[in-house]
């Protein structure tokens, strides 16, 4: 029987090798910061961005609405 070479051994191959790499090379105190920026930037996007669109469009929509 010949082993064939498919994406899905390329793939598992590429996730073994480079996911090795990157646990050696990353410390914990590195991935806590890492999770730390993002959780901030997260929270940063949600008040100053689509919500408070949304909240500014709400506004617009009810003052439309008090007009008529």
């Amino acid at each position: 029987m010949k082993q064939q070479i498919t994406i899905k051994n390329i793939l598992a191959i590429f996730i073994v090798v480079f996911g090795t790499i990157a646990i050696v090379f990353c410390e914990v105190p590195d991935m806590v910061l890492g999770a730390l920026i993002g959780f901030i930037g997260s929270i940063l996007q949600y008040f100053f961005g689509s919500s408070t669109g949304s909240a500014a469009k709400d506004k617009v929509i009810q003052d439309i609405k008090n007009k008529e």
